[in-house]
């Protein structure tokens, strides 16, 4: 498990504990805890290092825990609907810059999303669920291929998941 990192949808943390203070309380768990790229990437979200948890903004909430999640340099993370919350640049950084970097580093990213535009930019292989059960799953280019034939034009993955769940998914 120390080579996981994991960002849930909700970002929890000791109320009280700021920025600075819960990266140092999470490192004792993880030998490979990266301090100085934690710290960094607190500074360019604009994180303030000593404001309570509980007094940051939803979307700062987001981004201490993605940062905490990234600290220990993962090999695989698991993202469940990060842009929860975040406003439109933020999320763009997440999909376009710090997924992008991962993915380019070879860390398996296990995302689950609403926001299906952000996704259909860094995903490989995509899984779609339909009442807690996988409807459809394979790389984004075989599903795409596969509604062109079934009469979608340049289908998006909305259009995708759409079609995949009105009828239920067939793999």
């Amino acid at each position: 498990m120390e080579r996981v990192g994991s960002m849930p949808e909700t970002p929890d943390a000791p109320p009280a504990l700021g920025a600075v203070a819960l990266g140092e309380l999470v490192a004792r768990f993880y030998p490979a805890w990266d301090r100085e790229g934690y710290r960094d990437r607190l500074d360019r979200f604009g994180i303030p290092l000593d404001r309570a948890f509980a007094k940051l903004s939803r979307g700062q909430r987001a981004l201490v825990q993605l940062s905490l999640a990234l600290a220990p340099r993962p090999r695989a993370l698991v993202l469940d609907d990060p842009t929860l919350g975040l406003d439109a640049v933020a999320r763009r950084f997440l999909f376009d810059e710090l997924i992008g970097e991962l993915a380019e580093r070879g860390v398996t990213i296990f995302l689950t999303s609403h926001d299906l535009a952000g996704v259909e930019r860094v995903a490989t292989h995509i899984g779609i669920l339909r009442d807690g059960r996988l409807a459809s799953f394979g790389p984004l280019e075989a599903l795409r291929e596969e509604a062109v034939r079934e009469g979608l034009e340049t289908p998006t993955l909305e259009e995708i998941f759409v079609a995949r769940t009105a009828r239920g998914g067939e793999r």
